[in-house]
């Protein structure tokens, strides 16, 4: 209760703004997020931040009595401090135990497990199914997600076998003495020098670094100028890779499950990291699942 109403404090200036009442009357509280698609996404997508203050604000915020009563709520409380009583009966220890309104506040933060909570919850509103069936229905959304990211990881791979070629590859070309004559037979012609230059790796790397160093100063100068590119690129609004294959991701995952929240999808999909997948215990799902059907 006490967590509801610090949100309700928080956010008392919106909800009592006339521009808060005026959209209220358009969206309804229970599906505005957990519910069906209800609003414009081109607008969500062109005001992100206020849509998602919005989403906070919109969601059923009725109270009760012990709620609103400000002496009832500091009984909880002992000098500055919680009493026992109120932590056991109050504290959420799991994103299941905590209210709509909380679960909405803290998805919009980026909280992963409240990104997920969000997606059952709508789940059970559309499908009118109780949780555990919601989550059996969430591991099929999210096995299927996980199957899109392996194509979209793909270049990221390639890249990471590439970078790590080049940057071991590069200590024997420069310091072990038998590489780097064979890399200069084969590629420089550069005059060898005395045996008694080459004693030692460091001897070696003098004189490799004659020919090594242009290559190696112009790949980092490429490197840095595709690092600015890419940062005017974001400027100017074009989505670099990531973000690209985030959005092909959740309009398939959108395409594939019509039914759920869009917006919820969306968030979903952004929020998994490509090797955190949101993964849930497996045995629980199974047998669950078992006892569904």
């Amino acid at each position: 209760m006490a967590l509801r109403s610090g949100i309700q404090k928080n956010y008392g200036r919106l909800l009592s703004s006339s521009t808060f009442w005026s959209k209220r009357q358009v969206f309804s509280s229970s599906s505005f997020l957990l519910g069906t698609n209800s609003f414009n996404v081109t607008s969500y997508n062109n005001n992100k931040n206020s849509t998602s203050l919005n989403s906070i604000a919109f969601f059923s915020t009725t109270t009760s009595k012990d709620d609103e009563d400000e002496d009832v709520t500091a009984t909880h409380f002992r000098d500055g401090k919680p009493t026992l009583e109120y932590v056991t009966k109050q504290m959420p220890r799991k994103f299941s135990n905590m209210r709509n309104e909380l679960i909405i506040k803290l998805a919009a933060e980026g909280i992963f497990g409240a990104v997920v909570e969000q997606v059952v919850r709508n789940i059970m509103v559309v499908d009118r199914i109780e949780y555990e069936e919601a989550k059996v229905v969430f591991e099929e959304i999210r096995k299927k997600n996980h199957e899109l990211q392996w194509y979209h990881v793909l270049p990221y791979h390639v890249g990471l076998a590439g970078t790590a070629t080049i940057s071991l590859g590069s200590i024997p070309l420069i310091f072990w003495c038998d590489t780097v004559k064979y890399f200069n037979d084969k590629y420089v012609t550069m005059e060898v020098p005395q045996p008694s230059e080459l004693d030692t790796w460091l001897e070696v790397g003098s004189w490799s670094w004659s020919w090594m160093e242009p290559v190696i100063g112009e790949l980092s100068f490429l490197l840095l100028c595709m690092q600015l590119g890419r940062s005017q690129l974001s400027n100017m609004g074009f989505k670099p890779y990531n973000n690209f294959s985030k959005d092909l991701r959740a309009k398939q995952i959108i395409k594939l499950y019509p039914q759920y929240d869009s917006l919820i999808l969306t968030d979903y999909t952004n929020a998994v990291k490509y090797y955190s997948s949101g993964r849930v215990n497996k045995n629980k799902i199974l047998e669950k699942k078992n006892k569904i059907l």
